[in-house]
């Protein structure tokens, strides 16, 4: 396993390919992470305050443009769904992707901030503690299930016929049921799993490894077909807490100065892995 260490990456130093802008619109506020959803069909992006809109890809035009409120904590598309949570009213909706008409909403507790899908379930909860864990059907909206307590949780993960999920700064991760919530598997990190508040702290690398990013400047890896965890990298310098994308054949690990530590791993290490949409 190489590993490189490299500046902020401001230009292409493999290709002389000038990129060029297809389209732009503007959204009449400031853009955030949690407002955009991009998938090979559509641009899900919040603007105007208040709107949802899906865009072509190929040329920007407008598919469908509808309320959903203020400053979504978060968009994700999913098959032929988009769900959406804004800040200003607890409720999660459930859109059409090709329309935008709402299939159906549910209420959720105030400031629930995680928002992910695995299969048919949807889990919402967790953010800094403040809520429970609550999943609901995907297709219908029902509430499936409910933590007794409030979770203090990083994003989620879907992992298997669940969710991984692991309290932030702690070392134990655990791999809980999608259709009851209840604990399927446990392990324990070689360090504490980093806090990356605004996006994910775990990386999906292929269909049962992931990567988390624990302790000051490490990597480790968990492999649920074997049950396994182990320290996969430890980097010569300080990371930020954000998961490490992937890209190009290579693992990119931010770092909490700027820049990049960029790791080469092993050929399977990483079959099937992708960028995080966070980075």
């Amino acid at each position: 396993m190489r590993r490189m260490r490299l500046p902020t990456v401001v230009w292409s130093w493999w290709s002389d390919a000038v990129i060029e802008m297809a389209w732009e619109r503007p959204l009449h506020q400031r853009g955030v992470a949690s407002g955009l959803a991009v998938t090979n069909g559509h641009v899900i992006v919040h603007e105007r305050s208040t709107r949802l809109v899906s865009l072509d890809p190929a040329d920007g035009s407008v598919r469908w443009d509808v309320p959903v409120g203020t400053w979504p904590r978060a968009v994700v598309v999913v098959g032929d769904r988009c769900l959406a949570i804004p800040q200003d009213n607890p409720r999660l909706s459930c859109l059409d992707l090709a329309t935008g008409q709402e299939i159906w909403s549910a209420d959720v507790p105030a400031v629930p901030g995680h928002l992910v899908v695995s299969a048919n379930v949807v889990l919402v909860g967790g953010w800094r503690g403040y809520t429970p864990l609550r999943a609901f059907d995907l297709a219908t909206g029902q509430l499936r299930w409910e933590t007794e307590r409030r979770i203090d949780t990083v994003l989620p993960v879907p992992a298997g016929d669940g969710f991984l999920i692991g309290e932030p700064q702690d070392t134990r991760v655990r791999l809980i049921d999608r259709h009851d919530g209840r604990e399927l598997s446990a392990w324990q990190l070689p360090q504490p799993l980093a806090d990356n508040d605004a996006g994910s702290s775990i990386s999906t690398v292929g269909p049962d490894r992931f990567l988390l990013r624990c302790g000051p400047r490490a990597l480790a890896e968990i492999v649920l077909s074997a049950d396994t965890v182990r320290e996969f990298v430890r980097a010569e310098t300080g990371l930020a807490a954000a998961a490490p994308g992937y890209a190009g054949g290579l693992l990119w690990l931010p770092e909490d100065r700027g820049g990049y530590t960029v790791v080469d791993p092993p050929r399977d290490a990483c079959s099937g892995a992708s960028m995080s949409a966070s980075d």
